[in-house]
C-alpha cells in the first residue's frame, strides 16, 4: 500500500512525491473549486485587456523613443518583449474560444492580435489544436517531445 501526505498526495519511499501518481482529486473537483463567474465570458473584458495591452505597449514605445538612453534599451526589450507575450496569449484566447462567446469574431480578432505579433494565426490555430489533441504523447505532440526512458537512461 502507497504512504500518503495529509492531503492524500502518494509519497515515494524515500519521503519524497510520487510525480506519476494521479493526484488525489479528480477533473471534476478541481472545475467545481472554480468560482461560477470564471467559466462565463465578457466581451467587454475581453476587448479591455487588448486596448490595455495596446496602450501599454505604446505608452512604452514613446517612452523609448522619447527618453532613451543606453542603459535603458535592455530594460525596454524585456518589457516590452513581455508585453508581446501578454498580446500573443490574448491570440491564444481567441484560438481556444475563450476570448468571446462568436467564433468569427475570435478568428477576427485572434488574426489582428497575432498579425501585430508577426505570427500567422490561423497556421498557429489549426497547429496548436493539433498540439492538443495529441498533448504529451511521445511520437505526435508537435510541440513537446519528451525524451522517453532509453534517451534519459542514456544520459546518464
Amino acid at each position: 500500500m502507497s504512504k500518503t501526505d495529509a492531503r492524500g498526495f502518494v509519497l515515494k519511499e524515500d519521503g519524497s512525491y510520487d510525480l506519476s501518481a494521479p493526484p488525489p482529486f479528480s477533473l471534476q473537483d478541481l472545475k467545481a473549486a472554480i468560482p461560477a463567474h470564471c467559466w462565463h465570458k465578457s466581451l467587454t473584458r475581453s476587448v479591455l485587456h487588448v486596448m490595455l495591452d495596446i496602450a501599454i505597449v505604446a505608452g512604452m514605445a514613446y517612452l523609448a523613443h522619447s527618453y532613451a538612453t543606453w542603459w535603458s534599451w535592455p530594460l525596454y526589450w524585456v518589457a516590452q518583449g513581455t508585453m508581446f507575450w501578454a498580446i500573443f496569449v490574448l491570440g491564444h484566447d481567441c484560438g481556444h474560444g475563450s476570448f468571446s462567446d462568436s467564433r468569427q469574431f475570435n478568428d477576427a480578432m485572434g488574426h489582428l492580435l497575432h498579425s501585430f505579433i508577426l505570427v500567422p494565426y490561423h497556421g498557429w490555430r489549426l497547429s496548436h489544436k493539433e498540439h492538443h489533441s495529441n498533448h504529451g504523447h511521445v511520437d505526435n505532440d508537435e510541440s513537446w517531445h519528451p525524451l522517453t526512458q532509453t534517451q534519459y537512461e542514456e544520459m546518464g
